[in-house]
């Protein structure tokens, strides 16, 4: 007497199973690879996968950084001067078309004033900075006259003290 059993035995030599299985196989490795090639692209990326919402941005893919921050520089008796330029890192950024220059500013930097192009001497000053940076100046004017002159080095304090 034959025992019928509940669920079907598969014969794995069944040469027309192996062929769907390997075929099966290879499509879902060239899959994966892809869909890794795929993942480097950060524009594919975000259409693939919810991660950085949930997680966040890694710091250095970020465009906001956390060691930034602003200087005000001033003409001392002084109501404009287009020709005296301020440099940061030895490019210049910036002139003085009134009295007061705004610099946005990161930790390291080297804030020069080029006067190579004026006649006459001027007098600059740092008026104010953000709480979050540290500098060793002793806030007296800088004068300068036909010549490059540093200012500052800019230091940011972080969120440990220093």
């Amino acid at each position: 007497m034959k025992i019928k059993l509940p669920f079907k035995i598969i014969n794995l030599e069944n040469k027309k199973i192996e062929k769907r299985i390997v075929t099966l196989s290879i499509i879902c490795f060239f899959l994966l690879i892809a869909i890794q090639v795929l993942m480097i692209n950060p524009l594919a990326r975000n259409i693939l996968t919810q991660e950085e919402k949930v997680e966040g941005v890694f710091l250095q893919n970020s465009t906001e950084t956390i060691d930034r921050g602003t200087l005000v520089l001033e003409l001392v008796d002084c109501s404009s001067m287009n020709t005296l330029w301020v440099m940061v890192n030895g490019q210049r950024i910036g002139r003085f078309s009134g009295t007061q220059v705004i610099l946005p500013v990161e930790d390291g930097e080297l804030i020069e004033i080029d006067s190579t192009e004026i006649n006459n001497s001027a007098k600059v000053r740092i008026v104010s900075y953000s709480k979050n940076i540290s500098l060793l100046i002793n806030n007296s004017p800088l004068e300068v006259q036909k010549n490059i002159a540093v200012l500052a080095r800019v230091r940011i304090k972080t969120a440990s003290g220093f």
